[in-house]
């Protein structure tokens, strides 16, 4: 199934590891979460390229991870590189985030 998808098996395997790397994230175990994505995101940044949608929605799902463990530091640029600014996200704004913390 892998090698049917866009980009090849590499992407079709980043796509599993993207899949659980949320699971570990919705569940809590953000670190672990963090490590999937963030080897899912480097996948699909060099394969697919920085503005293809595999590659901005890795990207999010990274933001997701950390702000989860409510690290902005990290969240903020990601987000930014997601949505030309942070709070270009619709109507989530890191500033809502900063002042509901």
């Amino acid at each position: 199934m892998a090698d049917h998808t866009e980009g090849g098996i590499e992407t079709g395997v980043a796509g599993i590891l993207l899949t659980s790397g949320l699971f570990l994230a919705y569940q809590g175990v953000s670190f672990s979460a963090m490590a999937y994505i963030r080897r899912v995101l480097g996948v699909f940044e060099n394969v697919m390229g920085e503005d293809h949608r595999y590659t901005l929605s890795s990207r999010n799902a990274l933001a997701y991870a950390y702000l989860s463990v409510r690290d902005l530091a990290w969240a903020v640029p990601l987000l930014e590189r997601r949505c030309g600014t942070a709070s270009g996200c619709g109507t989530w704004t890191i500033r809502s985030q900063r002042t509901s913390a």
